[in-house]
C-alpha cells in the first residue's frame, strides 16, 4: 500500500512540476512592452544561429512571404506531453508584427522537458496569412522537406522548393528541417497586439 501511495505522489508531483515549467513558457517582463522586448531578443539570437547553422535560411527569409519565430517549452510525463510557446510572426510585405502563442499536447512514452526553437519561413503570402488568421494544425502538415541523419540534423540535402512553410526546428542536438511545426494550435496573443 505504501509503494502505491508513494508512486501516486510521485506522479502528481511530476505533473505538477510539468504543468509549472510548461507555464513558464511565456515572454519575460512585467509589461506588455517589456514582453515584446524580450521575444524580439529572443527572434534576433535564434534567427543569429540559424543563420550561423543553417546559411541557406538566411535567403529563404529574405524572399519569404513571412515568417514566424516561436520558443517552445515541451514537458513529456510518461504517457502525456504538452508544449507551450510564444513567439512574433512577420508579414515581410508591411512589416507588421503578430504577436502569437502556441499550444499542444503529445503521446508516447517518456518524461523530461525539451526546449525548442522554431523558425517557419512561408513562401507564399496565402498560407503565411492562413497561418496568422486560423492557427495551424500539426495533423493537417505536409511531410519533411529534407532528409535528416540519425540525430535529426538536416543531412545535407536540399530543401523541397515545393514545400511551403519551410520549418527549422532547434533544439541542442542541431537543427531539424521539417514541414511540421509540431504544435496543435497558433494564436495571435491579444495581450500584446494592441
Amino acid at each position: 500500500m505504501k509503494t502505491i501511495h508513494r508512486t501516486t505522489i510521485k506522479c502528481l508531483g511530476l505533473a505538477a512540476l510539468s504543468l509549472v515549467i510548461t507555464n513558464c513558457a511565456a515572454p519575460s517582463g512585467n509589461t506588455s512592452g517589456e514582453k515584446r522586448s524580450d521575444i524580439h531578443a529572443m527572434t534576433k539570437q535564434t534567427l543569429g544561429e540559424l543563420y550561423s547553422t543553417k546559411p541557406e535560411a538566411r535567403s529563404l527569409v529574405a524572399n519569404s512571404a513571412g515568417y514566424a519565430v516561436f520558443n517552445q517549452i515541451e514537458t513529456k510525463v510518461f504517457t502525456a506531453g504538452s508544449a507551450n510557446g510564444y513567439g512574433v510572426a512577420v508579414n515581410k510585405a508591411t512589416g507588421k508584427e503578430t504577436y502569437m502563442r502556441m499550444a499542444g499536447l503529445s503521446a508516447g512514452f517518456g518524461a523530461g522537458l525539451t526546449n525548442t526553437r522554431t523558425v517557419i519561413i512561408f513562401r507564399k503570402a496565402s498560407t503565411y496569412n492562413k497561418f496568422i488568421s486560423s492557427g495551424w494544425s500539426a495533423a493537417a502538415d505536409a511531410q519533411a522537406a529534407a532528409a535528416l541523419d540519425r540525430s535529426g540534423v538536416g543531412a545535407g540535402v536540399s530543401i523541397n522548393p515545393t514545400v511551403d512553410p519551410v520549418v527549422y526546428h532547434m533544439t541542442r542536438s542541431g537543427v531539424a528541417v521539417s514541414a511540421s511545426v509540431g504544435a496543435e494550435k497558433v494564436w495571435a496573443d491579444k495581450s500584446l497586439n494592441h
